[in-house]
């Protein structure tokens, strides 16, 4: 990544002097280290404008956003508690709903045991005990009781390992208890330790080292899909795998036209990433970081979304009692429970749509793009946009999957793959979460590289909350009325009103969307500038000597360049 910060034009001509200097002094030769940093000197238009000159713009590189700490910390401790989870966002998020994928990175990087065996271990254990569980459905709570502290027994002994390799002090009860009091914060302590000691970067899954991999193909504007592919991590080729084995199972153990509706609904994603980031800006986002970003939205979003959502349905009992619930879930009691209380209803839909589904699905998709370590900087805006629209598409696409096969059949007298195909066909006329994905797009570009300090998560959030929510709550009116007053001659008329409405809110967010970031496009124009954590510039230049030789040293590689 760059900070682009503007110096007055005596500034910019000595520094203009001191690369001519460098040059001189390597015989002239002129040599590219692949950083992509150079300066920018903007021409006034006439004389007349000369001194009115816009400033000269200076890429400098910037250093990793990580907590610095010597390498060898004896006897030191960790570097950080294990109540730091918010410190470090990718670390916790991750550790948090898949946390078997970072125990096993953070001790491959430290070369402890390798990915394959942590992960591994924890495949075959949770793999027998699902197996178990479905022969034999009361052995759930057996299993969970060998599977568990089998877990953490493994889980202490490596850490004892990591222990003694940084001379930090402990003992195995210690280790032990930690990972049976809030075993995800333990892994996010030993993952933060890695950022810390500046251990090499490892994939998720496999523990290749991406560090200085090159995940791009040699001129990417005019290299084939096949050339791009070529370049991807194992990673992402073992998550296309796992998803064409799901689709390949599901065709066996159900219906052969499975496999019809899951590549239909793979048509809306495609189409939309084809022209926003394959046809125009594949030079800027390796398809790696693409294929991860969607995967990561269409599972660990949808988990953490379907748990926090779940949690807050409970909810419902502060406007409902246990009886109530039950009369408007029955199909036979429901309409009379609905009119009746419609008030009720009507309050408990919009306190769904905006808090339990809007707010949850928007915060979550938008971990995908803040809680994911990638080798590759996001440091563009149309990058960060790429990133959010790509990780959405990931989580709708998901989403459209549970609908499809858990609709049943939503009108009489047709077929089973007759209503799937219906159901899909309305759910790609709204795609609702990558409009909102720009929404959160505009937000993340005015605080990141129109450095509006005033920009916060709430304010990134917000409009993408409001547009779901309000596309959510109408939906799920429409739904109560169809159920309490619907018969046989409105029941069409109720429908037909749910879809034009819908319609019209996706229209209406879509066009916001474009207006919005064609304004600031404009703004964009002139040149941008990307923040950095200050405190993080702070305490690794500091404003010591050191810090000022290091950004010196910053200065120096720059003018090199």
């Amino acid at each position: 990544g760059a900070v682009m910060e503007p110096v007055g034009r005596e500034e910019a001509s000595r520094i203009e002097g001191m690369a001519e200097e460098g040059q001189g002094d390597n015989g002239g030769d002129k040599k590219d280290n692949g950083e992509n940093k150079e300066v920018e000197t903007k021409q006034p238009s006439s004389q007349n404008e000369e001194e009115k000159a816009q400033p000269v713009v200076v890429a400098t590189p910037v250093v990793n956003a990580v907590p610095q700490q010597a390498p060898n910390n004896a006897g030191g401790g960790w570097g950080s508690s294990m109540l730091d989870c918010w410190d470090e966002i990718e670390t916790c998020w991750w550790s948090c709903w898949c946390s078997c994928l970072v125990f096993s990175r953070t001790y491959d990087s430290f070369g402890i045991t390798p990915t394959r065996k942590t992960l591994g271990t924890f495949i075959v254990l949770f793999g027998v005990w699902f197996i178990m569980t479905i022969l034999f459905p009361g052995t759930f709570i057996l299993g969970l009781i060998v599977v568990l502290p089998t877990l953490a027994y493994m889980r202490a002994r490596l850490r004892g390992q990591l222990r003694e390799s940084l001379a930090i002090p402990g003992d195995f009860s210690e280790d032990c208890f930690a990972h049976c009091c809030c075993c995800p914060c333990v892994i996010a302590q030993e993952a933060r330790q890695a950022k810390i000691l500046n251990r090499p970067y490892r994939d998720y899954g496999t523990g290749d080292d991406l560090t200085n991999v090159e995940l791009m193909p040699a001129d990417p504007d005019r290299a084939s899909i096949s050339a791009h592919f070529s370049r991807t991590s194992k990673c992402s080729r073992i998550l296309i795998g796992i998803f064409l084995l799901i689709v390949l199972l599901s065709a066996i153990v159900w219906r052969a036209d499975t496999i019809l509706i899951f590549f239909l609904a793979l048509i809306p994603p495609t189409v939309i990433m084809y022209f926003l980031y394959w046809r125009w800006h594949r030079n800027i986002v390796p398809l790696d970081t693409v294929l991860k970003l969607f995967f990561a939205g269409g599972s660990i979003a949808i988990l953490s979304s379907i748990v926090i959502e779940s949690l807050l349905s409970a909810l419902s009992l502060l406007i409902f009692s246990g009886q109530e619930l039950q009369q408007k879930s029955n199909p036979k009691t429901a309409p009379d429970f609905i009119r009746h209380n419609f008030a009720k209803v009507i309050l408990w839909d919009f306190f769904t749509a905006f808090v339990v589904a809007a707010s949850t699905e928007e915060y979550c998709k938008h971990m995908v793009l803040r809680a994911c370590w990638l080798p590759h900087v996001l440091n563009t805006p149309r990058a960060k946009t790429i990133a959010l629209v790509v990780g959405a598409l990931g989580f709708a696409t998901c989403e459209n999957f549970s609908y499809v096969f858990g609709s049943g059949n939503v009108l009489s007298g047709i077929s089973g793959l007759e209503s799937q195909l219906l159901v899909l066909c309305m759910r790609s006329l709204f795609p609702i979460h990558a409009v909102c994905a720009g929404l959160q797009a505009y937000g993340v570009i005015k605080r990141d590289f129109e450095r509006d300090e005033s920009t916060k998560l709430t304010h990134i959030l917000l409009p993408a909350i409001l547009l779901h929510g309000f596309f959510d709550f109408t939906q799920f009116v429409a739904m109560e009325t169809g159920i309490a007053y619907g018969n046989s001659n409105n029941y069409t008329t109720i429908v037909v009103v749910s879809v034009v409405v819908a319609v019209l809110i996706s229209i209406c967010g879509t066009v916001a969307m474009f207006w919005l970031l064609s304004m600031q496009s404009r703004r964009l124009a002139g040149g941008w500038q990307q923040v950095q954590d200050e405190e993080v510039l702070e305490a690794e230049l500091g404003e010591n000597e050191e810090g000022d030789q290091n950004l010196h040293e910053l200065e120096d590689i720059t003018v090199a360049s």
